[in-house]
């Protein structure tokens, strides 16, 4: 089978979020019958000569096309997938939806988040937040194949896309095990690491409350906060903070840390972070709204936003770590290792046909609004040659 995968980027191999997830399911694909391509929007801080290296074939495309329905149907004639995933909803709504509609493809649509659970804390008008959720439903009920990261979102859409609960899948997160060979040996029980994307809200709101309420009231704790804008967020922090800024490798941070620290006020969808933690052997300190859609488990140590500083001392000092660092190592191998999700992964795929829904529902295109893309305009000027592996697809500006 061949399978498009549309995707964004801002760095790869990506460290953070959905994209990390992405890049996981690609590189897992290598030994079954899926030979994917990937169709990457540019925003303008990859590296080609890293995508060049890529197991999988890529087409690196300029945000000006990549929501522009007849270029995109052009690339997509000249692949000739025989199925196409996404996991952005206005994308897929837009673009991969309609072109597996008029081509009888099946479409896999990947729920990352509800929408409509994003609404508050990305500030969204409740137009956006009603035409994203209405998007994500029609998407859900056309797909050959939901595939729903969490038992709490896969519970919301059997419940709101009924006819549609045959093909709405709980598929976990699966990322891969970069970290089963790592040093411990001089990991601090008193160090605490917390990564994600500071530009992105909930997980900015994260990083400063580590810094101006946890920290503080716990010196003797040393704090690694990794990813982008964490450097700038961290600067004039207390001294037992470290902002690292976007990393190579994360191992050097895990092998310096005891726990994974995700002190979220707000968020949808499986924190793809907390499986990075868990995947290194480290057990997590976070919020209810953190762990959402993972099984509880004695790994997991779930706290207020408040009760930060108390809970970790309580923990750390009656707790055996050894064990609690095992737990974690467990609750991935057994639950969100990319290798042993990709089996189901294959076995689901090799089964897809176009879905009746979609052959027999009316579908309605939608026009592109530009209003949607804030970083249309980010791609670069200067455009790398053409490396191997990689076509780079400028198109026109609008």
């Amino acid at each position: 089978m061949k399978l498009a995968v549309f995707g964004e980027a801002l760095t790869y191999p990506p460290k953070e979020g959905i994209t990390a997830h992405v890049f996981s399911f690609l590189e897992s694909l290598k030994d079954t019958n899926i030979s994917p391509v990937l169709l990457l929007a540019d925003r303008g801080f990859i590296k080609k000569s890293v995508i060049a290296n890529f197991n999988w074939p890529t087409m690196l495309i300029n945000p000006s096309i990549f929501y522009d329905y007849e270029e995109m149907k052009k690339i997509l004639d000249e692949i000739a997938p025989d199925a196409l995933q996404s996991y952005n909803v206005y994308q897929a709504r837009l673009i991969a939806a309609r072109y597996s509609f008029e081509r009888k493809l099946p479409l896999i649509f990947e729920h990352h988040d509800i929408e409509e659970h994003l609404a508050e804390f990305l500030g969204l008008s409740k137009d956006i937040t009603n035409k994203n959720t209405n998007s994500q439903l029609e998407l859900a009920a056309m797909a050959s194949l939901n595939r729903v990261m969490s038992y709490s979102d896969h519970k919301y859409l059997v419940k709101r896309i009924p006819q549609g609960v045959n093909t709405i899948k709980h598929i976990p997160v699966g990322i891969a095990d970069e970290f089963k060979d790592l040093d411990v040996s001089k990991r601090d029980i008193r160090s605490l690491v917390f990564i994600g994307n500071g530009a992105y809200a909930p997980n900015h709101q994260a990083i400063r409350h580590i810094i101006e309420n946890i920290a503080p009231e716990m010196p003797e704790y040393s704090f690694h906060i990794a990813g982008r804008m964490t450097d700038k967020l961290a600067l004039g922090a207390p001294k037992n903070v470290t902002g690292y800024g976007m990393v190579e490798d994360l191992g050097e941070i895990y092998s310096k840390a005891s726990f994974g620290l995700v002190p979220l006020a707000a968020g949808s969808g499986m924190k793809i972070k907390i499986l990075s933690y868990l995947s290194a052997g480290l057990p997590v300190f976070g919020t209810k709204i953190s762990f959402e859609g993972i099984a509880a488990n004695e790994a997991l140590i779930e706290c207020s936003t408040t009760e930060f500083p108390i809970k970790i001392r309580k923990e750390i000092i009656n707790k055996n770590y050894a064990h609690l660092s095992g737990q974690a190592r467990k609750l991935y191998v057994q639950n969100f290792n990319s290798a042993k999700i990709v089996a189901d992964i294959e076995r689901l795929y090799s089964k897809l046909t176009c879905s009746p829904s979609a052959e027999r529902s009316a579908f309605q295109p939608i026009e592109r609004d530009d209003s949607r893309l804030a970083w249309i305009h980010e791609s670069r000027e200067n455009v790398h040659p053409i490396t191997k592996g990689v076509k780079y697809f400028k198109g026109r500006q609008k």
